[in-house]
């Protein structure tokens, strides 16, 4: 998936977020509910084109490109949060380098496909990401393993993961981490979304009240992901990725989901949407297609109102 500050670099967000983009296997480690793991490039999703830029939390200033790690020193449960909190904070701040080193050098390798050395080379500008760590709601550890279950909010979307970490001269390394499905609050209206090649399917109607969920499934035969943006009312989203035109720095992405055929995954918010012009799109290229063109260029990418319309993206 995108960074939420820069769609084209959505391996910045790869990192708390279990993951968002690129080949997807199955996971379902004991006590963690089954969903998609993602093994993304190192660089951007399947679709490195069209991108969809934004704004990132600060302007970040170039890192080193090696680093130690600077948290999960201590021993037991106050090693393993500090660990998952520098690597927040390396993901917040735009340092890939410091992010990389948190890991382990093979989980590294089998999760984004990159050993720590590649990795640190994406600029702070593309990596830095808008997220923030809600809580830590479990940690299991004996020592020398350890899985810490958290929550992260991603853009305005709420991110539910499980890090596996092992202890390695002396500090705790992540070495995996797996998306959580996010369960829906009582209250909120789950609106079904399906996702196949060529369309998303859902009644816009049942989204125009914004105190709402999405329950996304992808009965396709490709993995496809739905990326939520709020947009100006006016703006040809579709023409305008396509161009890569300068106003897609007025599109703001509020979040996204990925899951292999047959699988299903709940976007939830942290705040219900605010009134305005919304589209969802799929940026995954179409593996039918000798182009590889995105599945947004193919239809996968529909528009709807929450309330009156007013506002769009600030």
């Amino acid at each position: 998936g995108p960074s939420m500050s820069a769609r084209a670099t959505v391996a910045a967000c790869l990192v708390l977020a279990a993951l968002l983009t690129g080949a997807c296997g199955a996971g379902d480690d004991e006590g963690a509910t089954p969903t998609d793991t993602a093994t993304p490039p190192i660089a951007a999703s399947p679709a490195a084109s069209p991108t969809l830029p934004g704004s990132a939390t600060a302007a970040p200033t170039a890192p080193p490109l090696t680093a130690t790690p600077v948290g999960g020193n201590e021993d037991g449960a106050d090693g393993v949060q500090s660990a998952v909190e520098a690597a927040v904070q390396a993901l917040r701040d735009g340092n890939a380098a410091q992010f990389a080193a948190q890991w382990t050098e093979e989980g590294m390798l089998a999760q984004f496909q990159a050993d720590r050395a590649q990795f640190a080379q994406q600029p702070p500008e593309q990596f830095a990401t808008d997220v923030r760590l809600e809580s830590i709601e479990a940690i299991n550890e004996d020592g020398q393993t350890a899985t810490a279950d958290t929550r992260m909010v991603f853009g305005e979307v709420i991110d539910s993961n499980r890090y596996s970490l092992v202890r390695q001269d002396g500090a705790w390394l992540i070495e995996r981490i797996e998306q959580r499905d996010t369960g829906i609050p009582e209250g909120v209206t789950a609106v079904p979304v399906e996702m196949v090649e060529s369309e998303f399917r859902f009644d816009p109607a049942a989204l125009s009240g914004g105190d709402v969920a999405l329950e996304v499934v992808n009965n396709g035969a490709q993995p496809h992901e739905l990326v939520l943006v709020r947009k100006p009312p006016d703006m040809d989203l579709l023409n305008a990725l396509l161009a890569q035109d300068d106003r897609l720095s007025d599109v703001e992405v509020l979040g996204f989901v990925f899951a292999q055929p047959g699988g299903q995954r709940n976007m939830v918010f942290a705040e219900p949407l605010a009134p305005g012009q919304y589209a969802m799109l799929c940026l995954f290229p179409d593996t039918e297609d000798p182009e590889q063109a995105p599945h947004a260029s193919k239809g996968m990418i529909t528009e709807f109102t929450v309330g009156d319309g007013a506002g769009g993206a600030p």
